[in-house]
């Protein structure tokens, strides 16, 4: 059996957990955008940049979201299509930004011609994919030769992050064998070794890889229970399946983590790192 066709070959577990997200942000989708966009929304220029993304780039915006991503590329002159898998979040972008164009589609078969593409980028998306590899072969498929890649990830945490802040919460008091089905590693793409391994194995060159800092700016300490209890999908369900008590005791471990933060301005300063990785597609030999 080839590398390929055991990529191809869905195992029960990846057909799952695909389902699992795809239910998942059915609910997750019309709060996106307010709980959390005010934060990933800080990595963009730099995910951009990367992918070397400007006037008249042709770009896609895969896994596009509820479209914020689509819109900043747009505003550098950019010509972008935004796809996603979760017809809610299309419907949200598409409302949003009317002027711009989605779709729903699969990253496992991209609906756009071979080498149609100067860019591709997806925000804190791959991750959330049953079969990254296979997303990113179609990327490669779908860009013309010397044109780049860029994604980002959740970093990891660090003491006083958000991340950590739910972690060590979860940890203290969450119950967490639940069943749910086993996925992509959270943190599978947040370090720079296994983001080039998996971005060469596609057939990409000349990667790259760094931490961009992201502060999420809250005035009140529950914000980031509320925001990731809601807009997440992996971490909203494990908060939802808790007992009443459990999600309480959750509350207030994390409202007294983030009020122990610093205040500017009279909001508490709460670091989530993201983690950026690029690679260009080599011109052929």
């Amino acid at each position: 059996m080839t590398r390929l066709t055991k990529i191809l070959a869905m195992t029960p577990d990846q057909a799952a957990f695909r389902q699992f997200e795809q239910d998942g942000w059915r609910t997750s989708a019309p709060v996106y955008y307010d709980a959390i966009t005010g934060v990933n929304s800080q990595s963009i220029g730099p995910m951009l940049a990367a992918a070397h993304v400007g006037a008249g780039s042709e770009m896609l915006d895969l896994a596009a979201g509820p479209g914020h991503i689509s819109a900043a590329a747009a505003a550098l002159g950019a010509s972008v299509i935004g796809i996603d898998f979760s017809a809610e979040m299309v419907a949200e972008a598409q409302q949003r930004f009317p002027s711009l164009e989605f779709q729903q589609g699969d990253a496992e078969q991209i609906p756009l011609a071979d080498g149609s593409r100067d860019a591709v980028v997806m925000g804190f998306a791959l991750f959330h994919f049953a079969r990254p590899e296979l997303a990113l072969l179609e990327c490669f498929r779908v860009l013309r030769p010397g044109a780049y890649i860029a994604f980002t990830a959740w970093g990891l945490p660090t003491p006083g992050s958000g991340l950590a802040i739910a972690g060590e919460a979860l940890q203290t008091y969450a119950q967490m064998d639940l069943g749910l089905p086993e996925g992509t590693p959270f943190h599978r793409f947040s370090e720079a070794e296994e983001s080039a391994r998996t971005l060469m194995e596609a057939g990409f060159t000349d990667c790259g890889f760094k931490s961009v800092p992201q502060t999420w700016r809250m005035s009140d300490p529950n914000e980031l229970y509320e925001g990731l209890s809601r807009a997440s999908v992996r971490m909203k369900t494990v908060f939802q399946m808790q007992t009443e008590e459990i999600q309480s005791q959750l509350r207030r471990a994390m409202a007294a983590a983030v009020s122990a933060q610093a205040m500017v301005d009279g909001q508490y300063q709460v670091e989530m790192p993201a983690a950026l990785s690029w690679a260009r597609k080599p011109w052929p030999a």
